[in-house]
């Protein structure tokens, strides 16, 4: 169920160049408050960088990488999959990536070393942790079985576009032809927050163009007031994309845009996407 919201920023479009055809001439662009001031509203803006600390693959399809980025010394966690044939194996809204990892993971693979590193508010090692190899190099792992902890997705998968991922969530906007591009800040909701949550589904049918992708972005407020891009994901026509970042409280941001510049009339109505998302301390 959704939590209580205050106000929703919407925030223009943001198209791949030559590759989105232009809204036309008759879509009417709703009124929107501008986006605060740091974010970025080009196509070109940088994305922090990401060093992989673990990619894994499962029986089921489902694709996952664990991340940190220095700069902002910050994690991540991201799922890709397909729609109606699989969904995330790993339980979000993420509340420690290390905890994430180990519920997601066989007891013989090690362990990424930056993952102990993260900020936790218990300082006691997990005991699932006893006995694991901890390792400074990337884990790179194929066909792991699905873990125990993903039952919950059992319910997401083979739903279509029209599923809830989250058991809470601060923002879910179902499929519909025609979605404005929008922005969900995180002093909209509970201020500063430790992560952004952020789930993507394409229901655009599989096959159809590439252009025709559906984008999340995620973001936090530096120092300085700045919005740093953390994150910027394209999501291809049949397939979704689940994307957690953070572990310190900052102010945070998630914007959402399609390829179709939010057209209505794209594939007879058949172009939209699925969006939902919440900021978790």
């Amino acid at each position: 169920m959704a939590r209580t919201t205050t106000s929703m920023v919407a925030v223009s479009l943001l198209a791949l160049a030559g590759l989105a055809a232009p809204a036309p001439a008759s879509f009417a662009q709703s009124t929107v408050r501008p986006a605060p001031a740091g974010i970025d509203r080009s196509a070109a803006d940088p994305v922090e960088p990401e060093d992989t600390l673990a990619e894994l693959t499962f029986v089921n399809g489902v694709r996952v990488v664990f991340s940190h980025s220095e700069s902002s010394r910050e994690y991540g966690l991201l799922q890709e999959g397909a729609e109606d044939e699989n969904a995330p194996v790993v339980a979000l809204p993420v509340g420690s990536m290390l905890k994430a990892y180990l519920d997601a993971t066989p007891g013989h693979l090690p362990v990424p070393r930056l993952l102990l590193d993260e900020p936790r508010e218990d300082s006691t090692p997990p005991p699932d942790l006893e006995g694991r190899t901890i390792t400074a190099s990337p884990v790179v792992a194929r066909g792991l079985a699905v873990p125990r902890s993903a039952d919950h997705a059992s319910t997401v998968s083979g739903q279509g576009c029209y599923s809830t991922l989250f058991a809470y969530f601060d923002w879910h906007d179902n499929a519909i032809a025609g979605m404005a591009p929008k922005t969900y800040y995180s002093s909209d909701f509970d201020g500063k927050t430790r992560y952004s949550n952020s789930y993507v589904a394409n229901c655009t049918p599989v096959g159809s163009p590439s252009y025709l992708y559906a984008r999340h972005r995620i973001y936090y407020q530096n120092v300085s007031g700045n919005y740093v891009k953390q994150f910027d994901g394209q999501v291809p026509p049949g397939h979704w994309q689940a994307k957690s970042k953070g572990s310190v409280k900052r102010y945070r941001a998630v914007a959402y845009s399609d390829g179709w510049n939010a057209d209505p009339s794209c594939g007879g109505g058949s172009c939209k996407y699925t969006r939902e998302g919440v900021f978790t301390s």
